[in-house]
């Protein structure tokens, strides 16, 4: 993995030589993800194994994981953007290229791949760098699993700033405005938006990427003229972003412990000892780069029918063209006798 100065990946203005400054301090290091839409999965196979190429596996695992979380606590919904259905959410964290937003498949993951993440920001208004996202447990972890926190592999992933989906400022807008003479974000209002060398327009969607807009500081007595990117959504005093880029964090790479193996391969329902963790969790990560199902074949033999969902078991069966119909035991004596 290779560290380089950090750079910002976000449709919003940053102070990127301030942050650098401040990961300096906490002695990490800035390391990027391809910006494919698959950047989440990308930093959790980096986590795991110092590279990206685990990402379409670990996306799909999940995947399955956050249904599973759904439907023990079916309260996790309300951690679904408005507008969306489950089913659609769910398809749509499926699907390798989608980006993927919020909390609830940061718990999922950190649960099926056994890592403590925490996620950092950039804070626009106070300038400092903070956690949004910890997490290590999740409501099914069981409590065998619940382990000494040293036990688990923690990774820290830093979180682009960027303006939420499809917001361009109106006239009249209240937003913040990035002031060059303060080198801060300023309340404003949009006075008007115009494209360069064209007429003045109230429909700003048409344009949008030509469009520079008029803001009137609403503290100072000042008009200033800038893009898209140095304004942010503003409700009272309250920056409004979206993020949909993730980067990696690491103060220097360092393999996982021995512990972290044992830890890691329990979250995938394999017991394994100081002995012989690495050679299975060198197989995991094999098994990671070929396929979901070359996962779900490995987890079968090394960590038995026990350690797979019910619908782990009916992508075994539907692979070898048997039925998927029945209840979870009556799918495990299936996969038992298909299977051997």
């Amino acid at each position: 993995m290779t560290a380089t100065p950090f750079e910002s990946y976000g449709s919003v203005h940053v102070d990127e030589e301030t942050i650098q400054q401040q990961l300096e301090t906490k002695h990490m290091r800035f390391v990027d993800a391809e910006a494919d839409g698959n950047c989440w999965f990308r930093v959790c196979s980096q986590a795991l194994y110092g590279h990206e190429n685990c990402h379409a596996t670990i996306r799909q695992e999940v995947t399955l994981r956050t249904k599973l979380l759904l439907k023990s606590n079916p309260r996790l919904a309300e951690s679904i953007p408005d507008g969306v259905g489950k089913t659609d959410f769910l398809r749509q964290l499926a699907c390798v290229g989608t980006y993927i937003e919020g909390d609830l498949q940061c718990l999922a993951s950190a649960d099926v791949l056994g890592l403590d993440l925490r996620v950092w920001i950039f804070e626009e208004l106070s300038a400092q760098l903070q956690t949004t996202i910890a997490h290590q447990f999740s409501p099914l972890a069981n409590r065998s699993r619940r382990t000494l926190s040293n036990n688990w592999r923690k990774w820290d992933i830093f979180n682009h700033r960027n303006h939420e989906v499809q917001w361009t400022p109106n006239c009249n807008a209240t937003v913040y405005v990035w002031y060059n003479e303060t080198a801060s974000w300023q309340k404003g209002v949009v006075q008007s938006a115009f494209r360069p060398n064209a007429r003045n327009t109230t429909n700003v969607d048409e344009f949008v990427d030509e469009l520079q807009f008029k803001v009137r500081l609403v503290e100072r007595d000042a008009v200033v003229t800038v893009r898209k990117c140095h304004l942010h959504k503003r409700a009272g005093n309250t920056l409004y972003t979206s993020g949909v880029h993730y980067s990696s964090l690491v103060g220097e790479w360092v393999p996982p412990t021995e512990a972290n193996m044992v830890q890691i391969l329990s979250c995938v329902g394999v017991k394994s000892t100081i002995e012989n963790c690495e050679s299975l969790y060198n197989m995991l990560e094999s098994a990671r780069r070929l396929s979901f199902e070359a996962v779900l074949r490995f987890r079968l033999q090394y960590g038995g029918k026990q350690a797979l969902s019910r619908n782990e078991l009916q992508i075994l069966l539907a692979q070898r063209n048997k039925s998927t119909a029945g209840n979870v035991q009556t799918l495990r004596k299936r996969v038992g006798f298909v299977c051997g």
